[in-house]
């Protein structure tokens, strides 16, 4: 006889959210704007950290800058999602993107959205990537 185990995520667990980026005042105004009692926050500003938090714990959602210092926000995109396909990736950036790029975004990713976003944007992202009654 064989058995399984099944993981159920109970009503009274945290949904963890990971942001990646390099510039400080965005991981902390995203991490303030949604962190609550239903949501634990986790911030990087490396590509490589993330990495190591997607290897080590879930994350149901990440938000990730397309420049980072160390790996292009694609290629991170694409490793998350290889590692954790259940993850949803939402890209975030302020400079333009070539075609290659832009297919690759709506490939792998949750959805993408151009800085500066606004706050009340994020949260709607959110509440529909985790759930109404996440924020």
């Amino acid at each position: 006889m064989q058995f399984a185990i099944v993981f159920i995520r109970g009503q009274d667990m945290k949904r963890r959210v990971l942001i990646v980026d390099d510039e400080p005042l965005i991981r902390q105004s995203l991490a303030r704007a949604i962190r609550s009692d239903k949501i634990e926050v986790k911030d990087c500003s490396l590509g490589t950290e993330a990495l190591e938090e997607i290897n080590t714990s879930h994350y149901d959602l990440c938000f990730i800058d397309v420049n980072l210092p160390d790996l292009s926000g694609i290629d991170l995109m694409k490793r998350i999602k290889e590692r954790s396909p259940s993850t949803k990736v939402v890209i975030i950036t302020a400079c333009l993107l070539d075609n290659e790029a832009e297919i690759e975004i709506e490939r792998h990713s949750y959805t993408f959205i151009p800085k500066p976003f606004d706050i009340f944007q994020i949260r709607n992202i959110i509440k529909l990537a985790l759930g109404e009654n996440t924020l």
